[in-house]
């Protein structure tokens, strides 16, 4: 996937936001349940109403995973591809966006995710991929008006500190989820969060920086932080890509290979590895050779040698993942 955004929200406050997506926006809306267990269950629905929403409750059990799936029906109707159990939608041929909701398993509300694919893959797919990414920041922007400001999710570290989730922010029903004695969990790494007052928090970490200059944006390597690990067991040191400034110009020219954030998955290992396109800096050096095939995003559209007529992403076979030459 995409660089998405990853928050904390109740079912209700989740219900609100895709209720006002559909009120609002010429969108169609898909839903992906899946169960595990013997044997798997697994169907799909549309959202055709914004009354449809209700039926999304957003508690599952440990075994169970919902996705939704959004698309512009001015973009035309979603499309399909054949797996072994039937259908699945295509995510990329139908230009949609994908959120994963916070889930309530018990006392436990685990993270939401929101993000677009990869601008390779809607490229791969034969569309521009740019006005996918434009209505994706209008609804996340969107989404963020009911971020809780006022607090910041925190976890300990190994040595016991406490450090801000920089990737991270959470509602006002999360918190009071939180403050009722519930836990916030990430699906990913297992991790339960704390929440602390800004204010409270202030005085053990860094303050996210509020405003560049004019001419100015959040650094995307740091997200205005103005440090980073390059590894998970390293120190802090000052952000490469903006020297320890939290800002860098608007016109500053990202690595396509990881998108400015200096860590990239490859050959398919889960954990986040250093960019080798830009050694974790963000920034490439202007002389770099970018692959041609891959268009430095080091994966390519190929098909499927598990499904017949069926895409799947693969390591680009000609600079091996690196999206350099």
């Amino acid at each position: 996937m995409g660089t998405g955004t990853l928050f904390f929200a109740t079912p209700e406050e989740q219900r609100q936001r895709l209720k006002l997506v559909l009120k609002t926006e010429p969108a169609w809306c898909w839903v992906y349940h899946r169960r595990f267990g013997a044997p798997a269950q697994w169907r799909h629905f549309a959202l055709e109403t914004s009354e449809a929403v209700d039926t999304l409750t957003f508690v599952l059990q440990s075994k169970e995973v919902y996705r939704v799936y959004l698309g512009r029906r001015d973009w035309g109707e979603p499309i399909w591809r054949s797996i072994p159990f039937g259908d699945e939608l295509d995510p990329a041929h139908s230009r949609a966006l994908i959120f994963e909701p916070s889930i309530v398993r018990g006392n436990e509300l685990s993270q939401a995710y929101f993000t677009a694919l990869q601008r390779w893959a809607y490229t791969e797919a034969g569309y521009d991929a740019e006005p996918v990414y434009k209505w994706y920041q209008r609804l996340k922007r969107l989404w963020k008006r009911w971020q809780a400001r006022d607090y910041v999710l925190c976890s300990q570290t190994d040595e016991g500190k406490i450090g801000v989730c920089r990737g991270h922010w959470l509602t006002v029903g999360a918190i009071k989820w939180y403050q009722a004695g519930g836990v916030l969990r990430s699906d990913y790494s297992n991790l339960a969060f704390e929440v602390l007052p800004l204010q409270e928090a202030e005085s053990k970490i860094a303050p996210q920086i509020k405003q560049c200059p004019e001419g100015m944006r959040r650094c995307e390597r740091c997200q205005g932080w103005t440090t980073v690990r390059m590894t998970p067991t390293s120190d802090d040191i000052p952000c490469p890509a903006c020297q320890g400034t939290g800002c860098v110009p608007k016109r500053i020219r990202w690595c396509k290979r990881c998108s400015g954030s200096g860590r990239v998955q490859m050959n398919g290992i889960e954990s986040l590895s250093l960019c080798p396109a830009c050694s974790g800096i963000g920034i490439a050096p202007a002389e770099t050779k970018w692959c041609k095939r891959c268009g430095g995003s080091g994966q390519i559209w190929a098909q499927s040698l598990l499904v017949e007529g069926s895409l799947t992403d693969q390591i680009c076979p000609e600079c091996g993942g690196k999206g350099t030459m």
